[in-house]
């Protein structure tokens, strides 16, 4: 399963706010749609019933969950979700589940049932290890009987026929957790496949700083994930969008090569440019170009290719998580539409499952100059421009040759190790 995820592309969606209706079912209508998007799973946010105790926004948010066994009524019921996990085996998709393990809502099921499971702080009060988030109380895994406790959830959604899970601030859980449930779930599925958001740099060193710990990457990938949020590098990545300060791109260039590194031989990530949590990608500047190139960096990246629901129907608004925000679906730029369509084809290459690494080479312009090698030895450029107007590029490490590109099928020449770019180009020879 690990080297299939090479070729796979991840669809987020809100229930709440994907359909008008909002429910599992009229997700089940649109099951037809997200499967001729070429995608192979959809990552839904948490379903699990919501708190009231201090509940964010009118509907609250679904990481303050009340109760791991119980399905949001909002959302439909437990048979409308197995009947949504019916339909999408039927259309070989999967069914990815959002878990959130690391704090639960204020009036949860389980602080009535176990309150031993909970952290108190020094004022003897239920808390937050960090932040204080007046919707939820954090959990505490010195207790030994939370882990097997977590683990029967996790059974239990299991033999519904969830086929992976997505762990909320993996990086905040101990080993311990993962360490224990992972082996035992594989035995009842082999093909589970378990995504960590991996928190941000900055927050794990202001986390262990203040005394917390703090999972890196290369800890979570031991530990048994199969795939981490891209965010070991995402903040420099992000500031350049911001400021257009090439010294970022320049960082984060420099990373995608030491991740290469540090991590394991068969890491994987994902291109979360565009999720719940970040602004859309639409939002960063009006130059469809530049949207495409972002776009197409994050599925040319070795790893798995990730959507969220909207981003294809170039969607400008990033709904609110604790509100009815309906996203809209409607296609008002068929060729960016396309465009996607065209990365998920070309990340589902089956080329891709011989992908050892992306490897990235300094520019003096603000774009980004990537190679995709394989196990033949061959090779796939990545032009990426990141600038609002187009660009000449040279490189010792661009070959002079006819090139093909990939994403139109168009022939280009490099010369004297030159080219110029504006859309994205992925280039073989």
């Amino acid at each position: 399963m690990l080297n299939e995820l090479k070729t796979y592309t991840i669809y987020q969606v809100y229930v709440r706010n994907y359909t008008e209706e909002g429910t599992f079912k009229a997700l089940t209508n649109k099951l037809d749609y997200i499967k001729d998007l070429g995608v192979k799973f959809i990552q839904l946010l948490p379903i699990n019933e919501i708190g009231f105790y201090g509940r964010k926004g009118t509907l609250g948010s679904p990481y303050a969950i009340k109760d791991y066994y119980a399905i949001n009524h909002e959302l439909g019921t437990l048979d409308d979700f197995k009947e949504l996990i019916t339909e999408a085996h039927k259309r070989n998709l999967k069914i990815m589940m959002d878990v959130v393990f690391n704090h639960t809502s204020r009036d949860s099921v389980l602080l009535e049932e176990h309150p031993e499971f909970y952290y108190i702080n020094k004022n003897g009060d239920y808390a937050n290890h960090f932040g204080n988030w007046d919707d939820v109380y954090d959990l505490d895994y010195s207790c030994e009987g939370l882990i097997p406790y977590i683990y029967k959830v996790l059974e239990y959604y299991t033999i519904l026929g969830v086929d992976g899970y997505r762990f909320d601030v993996a990086s905040l859980l101990p080993s311990k957790l993962y360490q224990y449930v992972f082996p035992k779930l594989k035995n009842i599925n082999k093909n589970l496949v378990f995504l960590g958001e991996a928190v941000h740099p900055s927050f794990t060193s202001y986390i262990r700083e203040h005394n917390g710990n703090a999972i890196s990457d290369c800890e979570l990938f031991l530990d048994g994930f199969d795939l981490l949020y891209r965010y070991s590098n995402f903040e420099y990545f992000q500031k350049y969008l911001e400021t257009k300060n090439k010294m970022y791109l320049d960082f984060y260039r420099e990373t995608i090569n030491l991740e290469n590194a540090i991590n394991p031989f068969d890491w994987l990530k994902i291109g979360t440019f565009e999720n719940h949590d970040q602004p859309r990608i639409i939002s960063y500047t009006n130059y469809d170009p530049l949207r495409q190139n972002i776009i197409a960096l994050s599925f040319f990246l070795k790893g798995t290719g990730f959507i969220y629901g909207g981003e294809e129907s170039k969607d400008f608004k990033r709904p609110s998580l604790f509100d009815k925000d309906l996203i809209s679906l409607n296609i008002i730029d068929t060729n960016y539409f396309m465009f996607i369509k065209k990365m998920i084809e070309l990340k589902s290459d089956i080329k891709n499952l011989d992908l050892i690494q992306t490897n990235s080479y300094e520019l003096d312009k603000p774009a980004l100059l990537l190679k995709n090698v394989y196990k033949d030895g061959s090779f796939i450029y990545g032009l990426i421009n990141m600038s609002e107007n187009p660009v000449i590029i040279k490189s010792k490490e661009l070959l002079d040759g006819i090139y093909t590109n990939l994403i139109n099928g168009e022939n280009y020449i490099v010369k004297n190790n030159t080219i110029k770019i504006n859309k994205p180009l992925f280039l073989k020879n």
